[in-house]
């Protein structure tokens, strides 16, 4: 082989690919989103002296009345508010439970008695009577509001959606689920707290 045909050999081999060269592009994003399984969407009415006042944010019971006795003499005192709470749940056809926590009205150091903030869950759908709730579940009792994971709901074991409903109240009256009552002499203030509604899913 001359030297001119083995240097042009030479050359063309020089024009193939480098061994171990690569190239890269990227990384680029990629994302994708699954839908919460479950859901707890809440609202609330107000009541005053038993009339519909429409939808509302906060529980704000106004100042609290105080009736008198047959006697004249002063009375355990009230709110004439009343507020309805309605929860719609879905969780895909899994069994949940809706639970409660509120705490103790307070202002500075003083409180007003549990026992006269009264949860009262209600039967129904959306707390009509007349409309059944899902066959096999099962509807929290009343009791003071003050209280931590108190049952509303239990859904029957196919996690059937619905809406349920109960109403809070600070009453004098033992007929309204009133174990303790604000005496006429409570300190005056501005009691405040908080309540929580919470979905879970059974285990």
């Amino acid at each position: 082989m001359s030297r001119r045909v083995a240097a042009l050999i030479c050359a063309i081999w020089g024009l193939g690919p480098a061994a171990g060269w690569a190239a890269t592009s990227g990384p680029v994003s990629v994302s994708a989103e699954v839908e919460p399984m479950e859901s707890l969407d809440c609202s609330m009415v107000r009541f005053e002296s038993g009339v519909d006042q429409g939808e509302v944010s906060t529980m704000d019971f106004g100042q609290l009345d105080r009736p008198t006795n047959p006697d004249g003499s002063p009375a355990a005192q009230r709110s004439l508010r009343h507020f309805q709470v309605f929860c719609g749940m879905n969780t895909s056809g899994r069994a949940y439970t809706v639970t409660q926590t509120g705490g103790t009205l307070t202002s500075g150091s003083d409180t007003l008695p549990d026992g006269a903030w009264i949860f009262t869950p209600l039967n129904g759908v959306g707390g009509n009577p007349s409309e059944p709730l899902p066959s096999g579940s099962t509807v929290g009792t009343q009791g003071t509001a003050a209280s931590t994971d108190t049952l509303w709901y239990r859904s029957d074991a196919g996690g059937a959606g619905t809406t349920i409903s109960s109403t809070y109240g600070i009453t004098n009256d033992a007929a309204n689920g009133a174990t303790e009552f604000v005496p006429p002499d409570q300190p005056a203030g501005n009691y405040s707290t908080t309540v929580l509604w919470t979905l879970t899913v059974n285990p």
